[in-house]
């Protein structure tokens, strides 16, 4: 005797849904229902495709983790837990110094965006290399971004200083996106 319909109908939204977690192709998936649809009695389902969904399920949350920490591997390279990898000195003059060419670090959708900040921060040195000194003045320039609460974001201001630097300069850094991490001109990084 078949089971009701209703049983039926959970087992196909439950595949469905494991399916599209361990991306079956079409064609498996279809395949997979009939076998299903017709091993399906009392005795097979406790005997065999109760196990079977089991093990599914579990391989399944598995690959789904690994693809979400997949996704995050967009965060940019690190001296060292405390210095982000800098490519280059920017040639823009307007690099990190406007609000509509920000420094782009990323990671606040992995809680790393203050950390981020002071990463790149870290890795900036004054022209002959001396060390920088920063602070946060705050947030400040509402923009739109697709990684931030509600479709926006709030740049960070720090105002940087080095020995010699006449005037302390004012960086804006967004910690919503990622982008290419370079000095901005004036500036130099550790290697």
């Amino acid at each position: 005797m078949p089971p009701p319909l209703n049983i039926l109908y959970r087992l196909h939204h439950c595949i469905a849904n494991i399916a599209s977690k361990i991306h079956l192709a079409k064609n498996n998936f279809m395949h997979l229902m009939l076998l299903l649809y017709h091993l399906i009695n009392p005795y097979m389902i406790k005997r065999f495709v109760l196990p079977f969904l089991i093990i599914l399920c579990l391989f399944s949350c598995n690959s789904s983790k690994k693809a979400s920490s997949s996704k995050s591997g967009q965060n940019a390279e690190m001296l060292s837990n405390n210095f982000s990898k800098l490519i280059a000195i920017s040639t823009d003059e307007t690099y990190g110094f406007t609000q509509e060419n920000p420094i782009k670090v990323g990671g606040v959708k992995d809680s790393e965006g203050p950390l981020n900040e002071r990463r790149f921060l870290n890795a900036l040195l004054g022209p002959e290399g001396q060390s920088i000194t920063y602070h946060r003045q705050g947030s400040c320039c509402h923009f739109k971004s697709p990684n931030g609460l509600m479709g926006s974001g709030l740049l960070d201001r720090y105002e940087v200083n080095y020995n010699g630097l006449a005037k302390p300069v004012i960086i804006f850094i967004n910690m919503y996106d990622f982008g290419e991490l370079k000095a901005p001109k004036g500036f130099t990084f550790r290697q």
